[in-house]
C-alpha cells in the first residue's frame, strides 16, 4: 500500500491544512490549561482570605490563571525570614560575644599594653582599660541587638540564602 503522507504530492494537496489550524483554534478557545501547584495555590489563597464562596466560577478561574507560581525554595526564604523576625538571634550572639570578650582579660590586657606603650602614667593604665572595656562592652550592648543591628535581616537572609544552597536541602525541597 502506497501513503502519500509526508510526500510533495501531499503538501500540494493539503498545503493549507485547514482542518488542523480549525482543530486548534477550537482548541485555544476551549480548552485552557493551568498546573496543578497554580490551581491549588489559588483555591488556597482564596480559602485563606475568605473569598472562595463569594466568588463566581469565572472570577475563581481568572484569579487562578493569573495567579504566579512561588518556587519553594522562594517561598521558604520569606516564611523564613518572617519567623525570623520573632526569633531573638542577635541577642544570643551578643551574649556569646560578650563573654568571649571578656574571659581572660586578654582584650584588657591588650588595652593596658596599648595605653602603658603610649606612656599612660602606670597608676592609670588598670583604670582606662578598665573604662575602655565598659565602654567597648556598652556600645556592644546597645548596636548589637534584633531590633538596633543595622541590616539584620539582610544578614538573616544571607545566612538563609547559604543554607538553601545546600544540594542536600535543595533535593529535601522539590
Amino acid at each position: 500500500m502506497y501513503s502519500r503522507v509526508g510526500t510533495t504530492e501531499w503538501d500540494q494537496v493539503y498545503r493549507d491544512n485547514r482542518a488542523k489550524h480549525g482543530a486548534k483554534r477550537v482548541l485555544d478557545e476551549t480548552l485552557h490549561t493551568v498546573s496543578d501547584d497554580q490551581i491549588k495555590d489559588g483555591l488556597a489563597e482564596l480559602r485563606e482570605n475568605g473569598q472562595l464562596g463569594a466568588m463566581s466560577p469565572e472570577e475563581i478561574f481568572e484569579h487562578i490563571r493569573r495567579k504566579s507560581i512561588v518556587p519553594r525554595k522562594k517561598k521558604l526564604e520569606l516564611r523564613a525570614a518572617e519567623v525570623s523576625e520573632d526569633v531573638r538571634l542577635v541577642t544570643l550572639i551578643q551574649g556569646r560575644a560578650l563573654t568571649a570578650m571578656n574571659e581572660g582579660d586578654s582584650l584588657k590586657g591588650s588595652l593596658a599594653q596599648v595605653l602603658a606603650g603610649a606612656n599612660v602614667d602606670e597608676q592609670e593604665v588598670d583604670m582606662l582599660a578598665e573604662e575602655m572595656m565598659s565602654l567597648v562592652n556598652q556600645r556592644i550592648r546597645e548596636v548589637m541587638t534584633d531590633t538596633n543591628l543595622p541590616g539584620r535581616n539582610d544578614v538573616v537572609l544571607g545566612f538563609l540564602r547559604g543554607i538553601l544552597q545546600d544540594s542536600k536541602i535543595a533535593a529535601l525541597l522539590r
